[in-house]
């Protein structure tokens, strides 16, 4: 847990100084016109960008939601692991 939670956290604090990439944008203009769904894009990417950008509007509030995701999936993938191969 303690590896995961630290990677994490350093792949945020890795993209501070960055700005958005194109499909962040792409994103983040999804999450300002929510819609059902896109023609090449399921609707979540939206819905979770929209409520980072309820909390702020820096690429850091934008990627902070998708990092913590990326980290719960890392430790759910790790106890999956453990309870099959022991």
């Amino acid at each position: 847990m303690a590896l995961v939670a630290g990677v994490g956290l350093l792949r945020l604090l890795g993209s501070v100084p960055l700005g958005l990439g194109d499909a962040e944008a792409l994103y983040a203009v999804y999450a300002q016109h929510l819609q059902g769904g896109y023609l090449d894009h399921p609707p979540l990417i939206g819905w979770l960008d929209a409520a980072a950008l309820a909390v702020g509007s820096s690429p850091v509030a934008l990627r902070a939601l998708a990092l913590a995701l990326f980290s719960l999936s890392a430790w759910l993938l790790f106890r999956l692991a453990r309870e099959l191969f022991g």
